[in-house]
This record gives C-alpha cells, sequence and structure tokens, in this order.
C-alpha cells in the first residue's frame, strides 16, 4: 500500500502487523499503604452568576482572503488582526481594571476557526453562538475555540497583578495566525 516509498516506510517500521511499545505507564506498588481514592470532583466552580463586569469589549478575529491578502502583504500589511488591528508591540491596545472582571465577546467572521487564548487569567464561557455549552466548555479556560460565523462570550476575572508597562498577550493560538498579526496587549491597572 503506498507504492515503493510506503512499503520502505513500513518495513522500517516493522510492517502493518507487528505489535511494538509506544509507552508503558506503571505505578509504584500501594502494598501495605494506605488507599489512594481520586476525589469525584477535581476543583470546585467559582460561582460568578452574581459578577457585574466592568466593561464589555467586542472583538472581531479578522483574516484577509484571496487577493486582498496579497495585496495586503504586497503593501507591508498583516494577512490577520483583531478589530482590524495587526499585532505591534510598540502598541498597548487597552488597559483592564484590577480586580474587576470584563465579558469579551469574540466574533469570527473568517472561513477558519481561531483557537484564542488570553494571557494571564482563566475564564469562563459563557455562550456560543445562542447554544448550549457542551460538558467539556464548563470549567475554567484560557483558550476557547471560535469556529467561523460564531460569537463566543466569555467572562474574564482580572486580579490584581498590576503593571502599566508589562502587557499580557491575547492572540489566536495558531502559529500561523499569531505572527501574522492576529494578536493584541493588554496591561493590568
Amino acid at each position: 500500500s503506498g507504492g515503493m516509498m510506503g512499503g520502505m516506510m513500513s518495513g522500517m517500521m516493522g510492517g502493518d502487523d507487528e505489535a511494538f511499545e509506544v509507552m508503558r505507564i506503571t505505578a509504584p506498588s500501594q502494598a501495605g499503604k494506605t488507599p489512594i481514592y481520586i476525589p469525584n470532583q477535581l476543583i470546585t466552580l467559582p460561582d460568578w452568576r452574581k459578577v457585574k463586569p466592568a466593561n464589555t469589549r467586542k472583538m472581531q478575529l479578522e483574516m484577509a482572503m484571496g487577493p486582498g491578502m496579497m495585496m495586503g502583504r504586497m503593501m507591508g500589511r498583516s494577512a490577520f488582526s483583531i478589530s482590524g488591528e495587526s499585532m505591534d508591540m510598540a502598541v498597548i491596545n487597552f488597559s483592564v481594571k484590577a480586580n474587576t472582571f470584563e465579558v469579551w465577546e469574540l466574533s469570527n467572521n473568517s472561513m477558519l476557526a481561531h483557537p484564542f487564548h488570553i494571557h494571564n487569567t482563566q475564564f469562563q464561557v459563557l455562550g456560543r453562538s445562542g447554544r448550549p455549552l457542551a460538558a467539556t466548555e464548563r470549567g475554567l479556560k484560557d483558550t476557547v475555540l471560535v469556529n467561523p460565523g460564531e460569537i463566543v462570550r466569555v467572562l474574564i476575572p482580572f486580579a490584581g497583578y498590576t503593571d502599566t508597562q508589562t502587557p499580557y498577550m491575547y492572540h489566536c493560538h495558531i502559529l500561523e495566525h499569531e505572527d501574522g498579526g492576529m494578536m493584541g496587549q493588554f496591561t493590568v491597572t
């Protein structure tokens, strides 16, 4: 299968039907020791239902396609942006107030999904274009997938780590997208 190259690779890897060990996981013996129990719940999620957000930010994840992407690159513009702004190390896009919460509405009108990551915090996903959340989205997150055509709302706490000079990043977690400009900076004051 796969011609000469496939046959060579199969021979090098030991054939298609040969079993081989990839990883072995072992635990130390518990003989004579107190049994170890795994709790039913690892952490208790914070109850943020009564939180009054200090601000709501709307962010549009944008990506130039086709001729627009090519023309933009030829003219020195980035192919990726957030609300019309591409990453600039000299620019702090905004500041958030310490010990407050914000709601960020992340919308994606591009043709690709963007895993959106926020530094220095963990947040809760509030909603995904009006659809119920999957069980996997009910915990604390630092990254959320924003699919094409979706608006994802997240509730973000900003702790007391303040510094007017040192920013934190928010960005698409696809390396080519963040390097292409889909990234920004914020400070906590």
